[in-house]
């Protein structure tokens, strides 16, 4: 199974790496797949968790090398309004990643931020693309 997905792993990268675009839609089947695909693997190893996410990170720096994503801080990250926002998402994800740390381990830590953080990756990541002429196709 893991040659196989080793496989899969490689063509999505290279698709992800020649398009952009056409990586959004192979993220959405790992996505799919992976879980199922954890569950038939013996031992279901916890790096199918991470699989679509990796290729979304692909996906991104692709995107940024051509330019289809306007910088971060032309974003509304800096805005005055939502810094308390941030203090609190930063207060909340500590918060997490303590509590995860001592009841689990740094594995499971490490995973718990990683599920915080990404969405928010996704969400910046749609609002670059949609503020850029052309971003949206």
């Amino acid at each position: 199974m893991t040659a196989l997905v080793l496989g899969i792993t490689g063509l999505a990268v290279w698709i992800a790496l020649s398009d952009f675009r056409k990586g959004l839609v192979v993220v959405f089947v790992l996505g799919v797949l992976q879980d199922v695909l954890r569950k038939l693997t013996p031992g279901a190893p916890p790096y199918f968790i991470l699989w679509s996410m990796a290729v979304f990170a692909v996906v991104i720096v692709r995107a940024w090398a051509e330019g289809a994503i306007a910088p971060f801080h032309t974003l509304w990250l800096g805005q005055k309004p939502l810094q308390s926002l941030w203090g609190a998402f930063a207060i909340v994800l500590a918060a997490e990643a303590i509590q995860s740390y001592l009841r689990w381990g740094p594995a499971i830590a490490f995973l718990g931020a990683i599920q915080y953080i990404v969405p928010l990756v996704a969400v910046l990541f749609g609002a670059g693309m949609a503020s850029r002429r052309g971003g949206l196709q």
